[in-house]
């Protein structure tokens, strides 16, 4: 049996890789395949009581030493995948599109989407200062990843922060993706897994 288990992120290169990893697998044999798409801290709890071997995280930098000692507790480690910077996402016809580099300021007039799960392990959400959200107060949360491309391309006054997006995909919902500089974007999805787990042939062909 080819078994195979993640819960990942709400990232599009995440989401682009998933094609070609499943073309690898050998029909001949059963396949038993679960990808969970979640927040990081439902991802932790996922690994932790076997639904999935390997979750990938994603947090801001600053709230890293959270996260570390959330693992610590778990009894898990964890591997960087990428360090990036958020990008702001929105309609190729938004009154921001042409704009190479935006200012978080000029976002301040427009509606938000934001996924509405996120959580840091120990911190009351609500007490964290954000940077990224403290600019709106225009905002609708979504818990589904396919939910927020046919808004954005739809309501062209809408725009979300995002992972880098493929090429690909900003084509086929007819978006752009902007830098926008603002304190703490610094963003880091980090793959982790028990400390006992050893990785099979399928979880090496997926990283």
């Amino acid at each position: 049996v080819q078994r195979f288990g993640v819960a990942i992120p709400r990232g599009s290169y995440i989401a682009a890789a998933l094609p070609a990893f499943i073309s690898t697998l050998d029909r001949e044999l059963d396949i038993d395949i679960n990808i969970v798409e979640t927040n990081s801290i439902q991802a932790i709890r996922h690994v932790e009581d076997g639904r999935c071997h390997l979750g990938i995280i994603r947090y801001q930098t600053f709230s890293e030493p959270y996260f570390s000692d959330y693992l610590k507790e778990k009894h898990m480690k964890s591997e960087l995948i990428w360090e990036y910077e958020c990008l702001a996402l929105m309609s190729a016809s938004h009154p921001l599109a042409r704009k190479p580099e935006i200012r978080r300021e000029d976002l301040s007039d427009y509606l938000e989407l934001s996924h509405g799960d996120t959580a840091i392990p120990y911190v009351d959400a609500s007490k964290m200062h954000n940077e990224m959200t403290s600019i709106t107060r225009k905002r609708i949360y979504l818990y589904e990843r396919g939910n927020q491309f046919e808004i954005l391309s739809k309501v062209p006054d809408t725009f979300i922060w995002v992972s880098p997006v493929t090429e690909d995909l900003l084509h086929k919902h007819g978006l752009v993706q902007r830098k926008c500089s603002f304190p703490d974007n610094r963003f880091r999805d980090v793959l982790i897994y028990t400390e006992q787990y050893r990785f099979s042939d399928l979880d090496r062909t997926f990283m």
